[in-house]
Protein backbone atom coordinates (compact mmCIF):
# COMPACT_ATOMS: atom_id res chain seq x y z
CA UNK A 1 0.00 0.00 0.00
CA UNK A 2 1.32 3.66 -0.72
CA UNK A 3 -0.09 6.94 1.60
CA UNK A 4 -0.97 8.94 -0.97
CA UNK A 5 -0.84 12.77 0.84
CA UNK A 6 -3.01 15.17 -1.91
CA UNK A 7 -4.22 17.52 0.73
CA UNK A 8 -5.83 19.78 -1.89
CA UNK A 9 -7.88 16.74 -2.55
CA UNK A 10 -8.61 15.38 0.42
CA UNK A 11 -8.49 18.56 2.78
CA UNK A 12 -6.39 16.33 5.33
CA UNK A 13 -2.27 16.78 5.16
CA UNK A 14 -0.17 13.60 6.33
CA UNK A 15 1.86 15.28 8.71
CA UNK A 16 5.86 14.22 9.10
CA UNK A 17 4.98 11.99 12.18
CA UNK A 18 1.85 10.47 11.00
CA UNK A 19 3.77 9.09 7.87
CA UNK A 20 6.10 7.71 10.12
CA UNK A 21 3.80 5.94 12.43
CA UNK A 22 2.15 4.50 9.25
CA UNK A 23 5.53 3.39 7.57
CA UNK A 24 5.83 0.97 10.35
CA UNK A 25 2.79 -0.76 9.84
CA UNK A 26 3.15 -3.72 7.81
CA UNK A 27 2.02 -3.64 4.31
CA UNK A 28 2.89 -0.07 4.16
CA UNK A 29 5.35 -0.04 0.70
CA UNK A 30 6.06 4.09 0.87
CA UNK A 31 4.19 7.52 0.03
CA UNK A 32 3.17 9.69 -3.30
CA UNK A 33 3.47 13.00 -2.21
CA UNK A 34 1.13 15.25 -4.20
CA UNK A 35 1.37 18.39 -1.44
CA UNK A 36 3.94 20.52 -2.82
CA UNK A 37 5.64 20.78 0.83
CA UNK A 38 8.87 20.18 -0.68
CA UNK A 39 10.11 20.85 3.19
CA UNK A 40 8.39 17.71 4.33
CA UNK A 41 8.74 16.22 1.35
CA UNK A 42 12.47 16.19 1.63
CA UNK A 43 11.81 15.23 6.12
CA UNK A 44 10.75 11.98 4.52
CA UNK A 45 13.49 11.47 2.12
CA UNK A 46 16.19 11.70 4.81
CA UNK A 47 14.55 10.31 7.61
CA UNK A 48 15.34 6.39 8.48
CA UNK A 49 12.10 5.27 7.44
CA UNK A 50 12.82 6.08 3.73
CA UNK A 51 15.60 3.24 4.20
CA UNK A 52 12.07 1.04 4.31
CA UNK A 53 9.92 3.01 2.15
CA UNK A 54 10.03 4.63 -1.29
CA UNK A 55 9.20 8.48 -1.23
CA UNK A 56 7.90 9.27 -4.58
CA UNK A 57 6.68 12.60 -6.16
CA UNK A 58 3.49 13.91 -7.27
CA UNK A 59 3.89 17.37 -7.82
CA UNK A 60 5.27 17.92 -11.18
CA UNK A 61 7.08 21.53 -10.23
CA UNK A 62 8.93 19.52 -8.05
CA UNK A 63 10.24 16.23 -9.75
CA UNK A 64 13.62 17.38 -10.97
CA UNK A 65 14.68 18.70 -7.40
CA UNK A 66 12.56 15.79 -5.82
CA UNK A 67 14.71 13.03 -7.71
CA UNK A 68 17.82 15.15 -7.78
CA UNK A 69 17.39 14.99 -3.44
CA UNK A 70 16.55 11.34 -3.77
CA UNK A 71 13.07 10.35 -4.48
CA UNK A 72 12.82 7.08 -5.94
CA UNK A 73 10.59 8.19 -8.70
CA UNK A 74 7.79 10.34 -9.99
CA UNK A 75 4.24 9.83 -10.16
CA UNK A 76 2.68 12.74 -12.76
CA UNK A 77 -0.33 13.56 -14.18
CA UNK A 78 1.05 15.34 -16.91
CA UNK A 79 3.46 12.76 -18.47
CA UNK A 80 0.73 11.18 -19.44
CA UNK A 81 0.13 13.35 -22.28
CA UNK A 82 3.51 14.94 -22.45
CA UNK A 83 6.39 12.35 -22.20
CA UNK A 84 9.43 13.41 -23.56
CA UNK A 85 10.27 16.18 -20.70
CA UNK A 86 9.58 13.67 -17.95
CA UNK A 87 11.97 10.80 -19.72
CA UNK A 88 14.81 13.56 -19.89
CA UNK A 89 14.33 13.95 -15.88
CA UNK A 90 14.75 10.61 -15.46
CA UNK A 91 17.21 9.89 -17.40
CA UNK A 92 19.56 12.67 -16.40
CA UNK A 93 18.72 11.99 -13.20
CA UNK A 94 19.89 8.14 -13.91
CA UNK A 95 23.31 9.86 -15.22
CA UNK A 96 23.23 12.28 -12.30
CA UNK A 97 23.53 14.81 -15.28
CA UNK A 98 21.76 17.55 -12.11
CA UNK A 99 21.35 20.38 -14.78
CA UNK A 100 18.98 18.24 -16.92
CA UNK A 101 17.19 16.59 -14.15
CA UNK A 102 16.43 19.88 -12.45
CA UNK A 103 14.21 20.87 -15.60
CA UNK A 104 10.77 22.30 -14.39
CA UNK A 105 8.10 21.03 -16.31
CA UNK A 106 5.89 24.34 -17.13
CA UNK A 107 2.34 23.90 -15.99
Amino acid sequence: MIVYNIPQCTHNNILYETFLELAELKGIAGVKDSSGDFVTFSRWLYSETAKKTSIVQGEDYLDGPSLNAGAKGLVSGLCNVWVKPYIEIMEGSQREDWCLATIIIPG
